[in-house]
């Protein structure tokens, strides 16, 4: 993998800091971590310096050329696992846990959406299979569940774009992201952030600004009538209708078969499609449920 990822390096014109390498491990616990830490080479990278050029934001820019972004380094780590929400609950892959990967991390030089940065695994003998470019957003995003601190303001849209991102492009037989612009991508997380858009949703959404061209994110979820719902009477009218719909399952929950609260909740965001708030939803099911 040492020989893989040295492909990276020179692609990028880096320079190498030293002959020698050495190894960290990096502590902590998320559920796609759960041995507790990673190995990486973050404070002695393969190499140092370069830089990629990239096509422009032409708002942020005045124009749509090609610029230079500065690499600030390139160095190898092992992958984590991949967490996939689902409401309340998530599963975790762990087909590519331990899995070693180069991490190209870019200088702060970006501006708007432009991408910067690229991950590639060495699972191939001959040489480095590239995945979809993965970008890196300058500032501060929401911060949200599906979200850990981990290598800076970039790892919430480079977690999407090899996840949700690059599965629903592969689904609709793209090689690359389409017609979604690095900024569609910050305003789909903004809104996720800000409680505008739930994660479902957000999902659906996805195939449209892949596939086609598109107006601007809001107006998108605005016109497709995807927002969350977040008011209270509309979440209780969902949660009403639900439990009227199945009174043996109430009838039992109140004997004490508590496990179907489950059943009631998904039944609820279901007939939202999706839209509801999970916490305010929670809430109105807390209050009509008998206690």
């Amino acid at each position: 993998m040492v020989a893989l990822g040295a492909v990276a390096p020179v692609a990028l014109r880096c320079a190498s800091p030293s002959r020698r390498r050495t190894w960290d491990r990096k502590s902590y616990f998320y559920p796609d971590l759960p041995k507790g830490f990673q190995i990486t080479q973050k404070r002695s990278p393969l190499a140092v310096g370069g830089s990629v050029e990239i096509l422009g934001d032409a708002d942020a820019r005045g124009g749509g050329e090609n610029v230079a972004i500065g690499v600030e380094s390139a160095h190898l780590e092992e992958d984590s696992a991949k967490l996939s929400y689902k409401g309340d609950t998530f599963d975790v892959d762990f087909n590519r846990s331990g899995c070693a990967l180069v991490e190209i991390v870019s200088k702060p030089e970006l501006r708007s959406g432009e991408g910067g940065r690229a991950r590639c695994s060495g699972s191939s003998s001959d040489g480095c299979n590239a995945a979809r470019p993965a970008a890196t957003w300058p500032g501060s995003f929401p911060r949200g569940r599906q979200r850990r601190s981990r290598s800076g303001a970039g790892q919430a849209p480079a977690a999407w774009l090899s996840g949700e991102v690059a599965g629903a492009a592969d689904k609709l037989g793209l090689a690359t992201y389409g017609h979604l612009a690095p900024r569609d991508l910050a305003d789909l997380l903004v809104l996720m952030g800000d409680g505008s858009l739930g994660r479902r949703a957000a999902k659906d959404l996805l195939p449209a600004l892949l596939g086609a061209p598109h107006g601007p994110v809001r107006a998108e979820v605005a016109d497709r009538d995807l927002g969350q719902i977040a008011d209270a009477a509309a979440l209780d009218a969902f949660v009403a209708d639900v439990l009227a719909a199945h009174p043996d399952e109430l009838a039992k929950f109140a004997a004490g078969a508590g496990q179907l609260r489950k059943l009631f909740l998904g039944k609820a965001m279901a007939a939202s499609r999706g839209r509801a708030d999970p916490a305010g939803l929670n809430a109105a099911l807390d209050r009509a449920l008998p206690r």
